[in-house]
């Protein structure tokens, strides 16, 4: 047992050696429709032959981070219903676009499958799974995410972080390990917070808890084809394969097809206290989905599926979920790599009984070739852990050589929104506004020295006489205004309501230098709403010096620009 432990440590301890030590490229471009020229969002990117890849964003961008020993092998972006794209990863340039082909549907093949026929797919391929898939433990690398939102859908947090995963052999009934390589966290509400709870625990485990095909979920194991109703929805192809799509929804009268007979209880029914074969009512299609499967290897390759809404009412659903939600939606990939299939990627996008909305996903970017080992005890996060309490601060720099995976639409905005916000807290600084009214300050002194200079040529008085000069006579100040002192300050702050529905609109606050240079611009979106109260802010600074009111200004604006961070509707002007 000691020397187990100790050849694992050695194993990661090499990993991270050699991670850090080795040269890296780093890819980047995007991936595009050839036809329609349209982004192909989660298309994968990798070498497959040594296992190692990432996904593209949202908007078909991706960045890949591929060691400078591969870089004669064969890139390969693969999406499901395109011709795959390869090329060597010497040959690409940064910042080119990759056109797939769409492939072309074979969906008369199949139309005159009956239920049965169907059935048997699925049961050859469950039979199948000791053959397709890895019959040894594995060492993955793998990247993760995960966030909130408020019921106004207003991210609360994000935390990210590396893991290194151990997955246990496809026969084997046990739950893998996940330890931390690093990992960040933000609270996106307070970043000055560091101390919040997620309240969501196991999220990290989503590598082991979202593999349907481990697990056995309901909608692949015979014992619930009773309950379920499955039909061909089409053929499409996957790396050159034909593949099934195979849909499948709760079947309104349970059938009396299925096996009945016992067998061994699948991970999901041991951890869930599941009866396996059991009629009496408890049974039933808690899923809907669509699953994806190779039709020479009979191989699951993809799965898309929901949790029912008779489904939900049971609060207690590990691995897939725990505790009260509106609902749960999944898509799980897998990869092949030295001719077995392996888990590679899982999305999980859940929302809250109070509209809140919680996604995970996890992505294997590194699959170790050698038999796998266990995590050291000590390095293990438990189950029961929040991946939010074990990760550290956020910094943009973070991540070195390691791949991981852009973020969606709606958390890039945000992440955007809170960089703005460290801009204006940077910008509105007491270091940076005190260094900025010295410089303002030194101009002034410069100009007023200028203009005594002036007044000694034009009246003749001596350079003595100039130094006891304190002022400027008024006729001089209003040459340029650059002289009056007087400066006046004027805050209001006032409430109202309205009841006429608002459309969605932008708000845009800048900020200028003396030169005319933008310092800060800001940008948020005022939301739809049919009653709101307005506070309606209106600072008036009025002087004859140039930007004067630098001196007030960081307090002021600083309340207005976490105003409008925060809340999205504030009203500023400034005169």
């Amino acid at each position: 047992m000691l020397l187990r432990t100790f050849l694992t440590l050695l194993f990661f301890l090499a990993c991270n050696i050699a991670g850090f030590s080795q040269e890296y490229l780093t890819l980047t471009g995007k991936v595009l429709d050839k036809k329609s020229k349209q982004p192909v969002p989660y298309a994968h990117i990798g070498i497959p032959e040594k296992g190692i890849g990432t996904t593209t964003g949202f908007d078909g961008a991706f960045q890949f981070k591929l060691p400078k020993a591969f870089e004669n092998s064969k890139l390969t972006v693969s999406y499901m219903g395109y011709e795959t794209f390869s090329q060597p990863a010497s040959s690409f340039k940064n910042g080119s676009a990759i056109y797939l082909q769409q492939a072309v549907n074979q969906l008369t093949e199949v139309v005159v499958m009956d239920k049965k026929a169907i059935e048997d797919i699925i049961r050859r391929a469950v039979k199948n799974i000791p053959k397709n898939y890895s019959d040894d433990p594995s060492n993955l690398l793998a990247f993760y995410r995960e966030s909130l939102t408020d019921d106004s859908l207003r991210y609360r947090y994000l935390a990210e972080g590396v893991l290194k995963v151990y997955k246990t052999s496809y026969e084997n009934e046990k739950e893998g390990q996940v330890g931390l390589v690093q990992g960040r966290k933000i609270n996106l509400q307070n970043p000055l917070d560091t101390s919040f709870n997620s309240g969501f625990a196991s999220g990290h485990m989503a590598a082991h808890r979202f593999d349907f095909v481990k697990n056995r979920e309901d909608f692949i194991d015979e014992t619930y084809f009773p309950y379920y109703k499955y039909w061909i929805e089409n053929i499409t192809t996957y790396n050159g394969r034909t593949v099934y799509i195979i849909g499948f929804d709760k079947e309104k009268e349970p059938t009396s097809s299925g096996n009945t007979k016992k067998k061994k209880r699948s991970l999901a029914d041991r951890l869930t206290g599941k009866k396996q074969g059991d009629s009496s009512g408890s049974a039933s299609a808690r899923m809907k989905g669509r699953i994806f499967i190779e039709k020479d290897s009979y191989a699951f390759i993809r799965a898309e599926f929901e949790i029912t809404k008779e489904g939900l009412r049971k609060g207690y659903d590990y691995p897939l979920y725990v505790g009260s939600w509106n609902a749960n939606k999944y898509v799980v990939n897998y990869r092949k790599h030295e001719g077995k299939w392996h888990f590679s990627d899982a999305l999980r996008e859940g929302v809250r009984s109070n509209g809140g909305q919680y996604a995970n996903e996890v992505k294997i970017t590194e699959i170790f070739p050698e038999k796998g080992n266990q995590i050291p005890y000590l390095e293990r996060l438990e189950r029961g852990n929040e991946f939010v309490q074990l990760t550290g601060k956020y910094d943009e720099d973070f991540w070195k050589n390691y791949n991981i995976t852009p973020m969606s639409e709606g958390l890039s905005e945000s992440m955007s929104q809170y960089k703005n916000m460290l801009k204006a807290q940077e910008a509105f600084s007491a270091e940076n506004m005190a260094a900025i009214q010295q410089q303002r300050d030194s101009i002034e002194a410069a100009e007023i020295q200028r203009k005594k200079e002036e007044l000694a040529r034009n009246q003749e008085i001596t350079q003595e006489q100039l130094e006891n000069v304190d002022y400027v006579p008024e006729s001089m100040r209003k040459v340029d205004n650059v002289k009056k002192k007087f400066r006046k300050t004027k805050f209001s702050l006032g409430l109202g309501t309205h009841l006429i529905s608002s459309s969605s609109n932008p708000l845009t606050i800048n900020y200028f230098d003396k030169e005319g240079a933008e310092i800060l611009s800001l940008t948020d979106d005022i939301p739809q709403r049919d009653f709101e109260v307005l506070p309606v802010g209106n600072s008036t600074f009025t002087s004859t010096k140039t930007c004067s009111c630098a001196s007030e200004m960081p307090l002021i604006l600083e309340q207005h620009l976490q105003g409008l961070v925060n809340r999205g509707w504030f009203a500023v002007q400034y005169v």
